[in-house]
């Protein structure tokens, strides 16, 4: 099959091709797409780009006109198009750069032109691959009139990157260190002291156990062979027995 992607410089024709692994041959300035189907066939797309040249040339079997949801004068540059070619061949109408939802730079938030031309309309996103398959399947079906054809591999989406959430996490001040961490940092970094010998630990034990404290006792030495008497023994024993009679 062969298409002509038309529309307004910018607005991402050749990186919707390029993203679907396009290729031109070297004597052509066509790109080539090829899609699996569940239908056990390839679908072939020979696509030519355009800004305004031969847009009505008949060798054709259809038309994508792809505008930028963030310039509106391709928006208004694709619905003369449109308007042009709507009753010669088969038109999808694609709104590109849907990654643009949300902030300043898309200009377009409405797009009436599909319903109010009776055209299939699509809004996809070449940079991240939103979509991208859509309008040609929506082509394909048209043209092949297989209403169930499907495309089988589909394209990655990439997800867009927030460059300036990026660049505020990257400036963040870094968490000042705990005072739990840091005593546990120093107390990793204390060198062990050396295992002391048997005997060096058998001093410290002794040294370390607390000595029991003896009770005070009145020794005196007496006379004979006899020493370390008990003091009440050796007083009994000098009294006169004549004083207990």
């Amino acid at each position: 099959m062969r298409i002509l992607v038309v529309g307004f410089p910018g607005t991402g024709k050749s990186t919707m091709l390029k993203i679907l692994n396009g290729h031109k041959a070297e004597d052509s300035s066509d790109y080539t797409v090829q899609f699996d189907t569940n239908e056990n066939m390839h679908v072939i797309f020979i696509c030519s780009e355009s800004f305004s040249n031969y847009i009505t040339d008949g060798k054709y079997d259809g038309y994508m006109v792809v505008f930028s949801l963030s310039d509106v004068p391709s928006y208004k540059y694709a619905i003369g198009i449109c308007e042009e070619l709507i009753c010669r061949k088969r038109i999808v109408l694609v709104a590109n750069k849907d990654d643009l939802t949300g902030t300043s730079k898309r200009k377009i938030h409405h797009i009436p032109a599909g319903k109010e031309l009776g055209i299939a309309q699509f809004v996809v996103s070449a940079e991240t691959g939103s979509n991208i398959q859509k309008p040609f399947l929506s082509l394909a079906k048209y043209l092949l009139k297989i209403p169930t054809l499907s495309f089988v591999e589909a394209v990655p989406v990439k997800t867009p990157i927030n460059k300036s959430l990026t660049a505020a996490s990257l400036a963040l001040p870094r968490a000042p260190i705990r005072p739990s961490d840091s005593l546990s940092a120093a107390f990793l970094a204390v060198p062990r002291a050396p295992i002391p010998p048997s005997d060096s630990l058998s001093a410290a034990r002794l040294a370390s156990t607390p000595r029991k404290r003896r009770e005070r006792t009145l020794r005196i030495v007496g006379v004979g062979d006899e020493e370390n008497e008990d003091i009440s023994e050796f007083i009994n024993n000098q009294r006169p027995s004549c004083c207990y009679n």
